[in-house]
């Protein structure tokens, strides 16, 4: 997938449709650029019976004020990546730095339960389980 727009609306039809499991892995700033973009589908998801796991790379004060506005518990991390797993069956994974502006986006879709399966599994294992709730 090419372009921020496109990725952007493609990732807010997957997470809208979610049932089971969201999890993100991103930088607090690109999580803080898409709050007000996203907020409904986050809002959505937090009131679900959908497992919201999110880790975050980034600026401790930032995350909390993220851990704050969304009322959910954030993972900190120093890891630089940025994925989606919706429903252990959907993956976006970015293939391009956030931070090279003079570059369109890029993301790899893979709709694979096996991969985004094992991938999740990857997640929890490097970082933990991250406990749904609110803070």
């Amino acid at each position: 997938i090419k372009g921020r727009a496109t990725i952007a609306n493609h990732l807010l039809d997957i997470l809208q449709n979610s049932r089971k499991e969201v999890i993100i892995c991103t930088s607090a700033e690109d999580i803080n650029s898409k709050i007000r973009l996203f907020k409904q589908t986050f809002e959505k998801i937090i009131k679900s019976e959908v497992n919201l796991k999110i880790a975050l790379s980034g600026d401790e004060k930032l995350i909390k004020k993220i851990e704050d506005t969304l009322k959910i518990k954030i993972r900190k991390i120093d890891v630089d990546a940025k994925f989606f797993i919706v429903d252990r069956k959907e993956i976006i994974f970015y293939i391009s730095k956030e931070k090279d502006k003079s570059k369109d986006d890029t993301a790899i879709w893979i709709n694979s339960e096996f991969f985004a399966h094992a991938f999740a599994m990857l997640f929890d294992k490097a970082v933990g389980e991250i406990e749904r709730g609110s803070n």
